[in-house]
């Protein structure tokens, strides 16, 4: 048993359990196209936490994982996806046929309660869970031209990086956007080329300290930034042959 702060006589953690509530509403106008709109509840048992103890030095800290006493979740999410042909069905050429569009998002509430331990919030939200998630795709694809592509957005919100105690605010992981991009040519049926990119915005990975404690994360407040890095842009070619 490894000794923490919270636990000098050293814990092991306990697996969390889960219970799901969703409804769920299906609709599917045409062929390829679907709306989908829901809500769901989950009710967490020992989630597992990732919170902030004090170690030696002024300003030192260090990260540890304990279980949560329960913790709940709740929102509504939709998902999209709408083939365009529908924009040139006027058209001989039906180029628009070949595009599809995807869209999902969800907004999301949760509320955490933690055990009573020395020095330790009573409740926050729900650590590595943002309030709202959005992901959005459009496809190309083209069966006679051996051709394909897509480009992916995606986007969450700040969310909880670890929790904070009486001494130290809540680290958080601020916002981001990402954009992938991918391109897949065929050629005599048998030899295909792809051409990919990952995070293309390149947006930097920031944590902030909420020193106001209001369980929000800004720019421009009492809040400070503590750490500031990109991952850099992943490319990647390939080419495959089919035997």
């Amino acid at each position: 048993l490894f000794p923490t702060f919270f636990y000098p006589n050293g814990y092991v953690l306990k697996v969390a359990q889960i219970h799901n509530v969703d409804v769920r509403y299906e609709w599917y106008p045409d062929y390829g196209d679907m709306i989908h709109i829901g809500g769901f509840f989950k009710y967490f048992k020992n989630p597992i936490q990732q919170v902030i103890t004090a170690t030696g030095g002024s300003d030192s800290k260090a990260f540890t994982f304990i279980n949560g006493d329960h913790a709940y979740v709740y929102g509504a999410e939709v998902d999209v996806r709408k083939n365009l042909g529908f924009l040139d069905k006027n058209s001989s050429k039906h180029i628009m046929s070949c595009f599809s569009l995807v869209f999902n998002a969800a907004y999301i509430n949760s509320q955490l309660t933690l055990p009573t331990l020395t020095n330790l919030v009573k409740t926050t939200k729900l650590q590595g869970q943002s309030p709202y998630v959005v992901n959005a795709g459009l496809y190309y694809q083209n069966d006679s031209l051996g051709l394909s592509a897509s480009i992916l957005y995606n986007v969450y919100g700040p969310r909880i990086y670890a929790i904070g105690n009486s001494a130290y605010g809540n680290i958080g992981e601020m916002a981001k956007n990402t954009l992938d991009i991918s391109i897949s040519k065929t050629f005599f049926k048998r030899l295909t080329l792809t051409f990919s990119v990952q995070d293309l915005i390149n947006q930097a990975n920031r944590l902030m300290l909420d020193i106001d404690r209001n369980n929000k994360f800004q720019n421009n407040t009492a809040d400070r930034e503590i750490l500031n890095y990109k991952n850099g842009r992943y490319y990647t070619l390939g080419l495959k042959f089919k035997i």
